[in-house]
């Protein structure tokens, strides 16, 4: 049901096999949402053959494009979905997505879209990356013989002083991805598991709201 292949050198270049295609920007947030599929799937949900990309980079999607249009069957695409984070300057990215749609097969893609992590507030994208979601979904079970407030706290200390060693102009991106490392890294069971094992160990309520607006989307896929 769900194929993930990673960008890497055009040798390797994933080959499309699906009409339905996931572009996500980096491996965690294709290992993220593969895994979410798969507890759709579990829980019932209906949905349709997909294949899952790792672009690695939204810089990398110009070169992924062209690859694609000079050597695959680009008439039986139907859907495409770019998933990426919105990061901290959201109107910047979408301009920059937006530009590379215009300039490539995309444009003739009639159902495409983005979704951008983590989410929405409102109805507007908020900025910020995955791990923003991820943090605040985990289950407070996951912190073993640790107290998961005082886990967390901890962590967030590490993080405070590593920051000040960077200095104010340095201080770490996507503080959460790091902020999550720091926590596993107080777990014998998660430390230095990749996003789908911890997945697929049940670290992430997966239920939650937080999902609502990307729990629609895939099911769009199907209809």
């Amino acid at each position: 049901m769900v194929k993930i292949k990673p960008m890497t050198e055009q040798k390797n270049k994933p080959r499309l096999r699906c009409p339905i295609v996931l572009l996500c920007e980096r491996k965690e947030i294709a290992e993220f949402v593969s895994g979410y599929i798969r507890f759709l799937f579990k829980q019932g949900v209906n949905l349709p053959n997909l294949q899952i990309i790792n672009l690695g980079n939204v810089d990398k999607l110009p070169e992924f494009l062209s690859y694609v249009e000079e050597n695959e069957d680009i008439a039986g695409l139907r859907k495409i979905r770019l998933i990426v984070d919105a990061g901290p300057e959201m109107r910047k990215k979408l301009l920059r997505i937006e530009t590379i749609r215009n300039n490539s097969f995309l444009k003739d893609i009639q159902d495409f879209d983005c979704y951008l992590f983590p989410g929405k507030r409102t109805i507007y994208w908020s900025k910020g990356y995955l791990e923003d979601v991820l943090v605040n979904v985990l289950n407070t079970n996951t912190s073993e013989y640790a107290d998961f407030a005082n886990l967390i706290n901890v962590s967030q200390d590490f993080l405070l002083s590593v920051n000040g060693c960077r200095g104010a102009r340095r201080h770490l991106e996507n503080y959460n991805r790091h902020l999550l490392a720091a926590y596993f890294a107080g777990t014998e069971k998660y430390i230095g598991l990749s996003i789908g094992e911890l997945i697929q160990l049940g670290v992430f309520n997966l239920e939650l709201e937080a999902f609502k607006d990307l729990q629609a989307m895939i099911k769009q896929l199907g209809e």
